[in-house]
């Protein structure tokens, strides 16, 4: 399942529970949304989320055991990660569940676990 969600002026709430979760784009401007990814599953390989927040609030909240490779540029944007600390071996082994790339302008974009 590839996600492809847009949020302008406006306030949203999305969970995904798919099995088979590849990631897609997200954009949200002058906007908030909350993107609950903690009943999906990704298929193997790394779901990439390419994120696209203009003038927006956007929490993210993964699984705990999953690895994020955070890929953002976020020029006067505020990134906040509230995961828990993991000790080393938690989790999934090897490469990240979720990459999220894209970018945040005079934005907030929360991590949560």
């Amino acid at each position: 399942m590839e996600l492809n969600h847009y949020t302008v002026f406006s306030s949203d709430e999305r969970r995904v529970t798919t099995a088979g979760f590849r990631g897609g784009r997200v954009t949200a401007v002058f906007a908030e949304l909350e993107l609950d990814l903690r009943a999906a599953e990704t298929p193997g390989f790394p779901a990439v989320i390419d994120l696209r927040t203009v003038f927006a609030e956007t929490t993210i909240t993964v699984p705990n055991d999953w690895n994020v490779d955070v890929r953002l540029s976020t020029p006067l944007c505020e990134f906040r990660d509230r995961r828990s600390v993991r000790v080393a071996g938690e989790g999934s082994a090897g490469g990240p569940d979720l990459v999220l790339t894209g970018f945040g302008v005079i934005s907030e974009i929360t991590l949560r676990g």
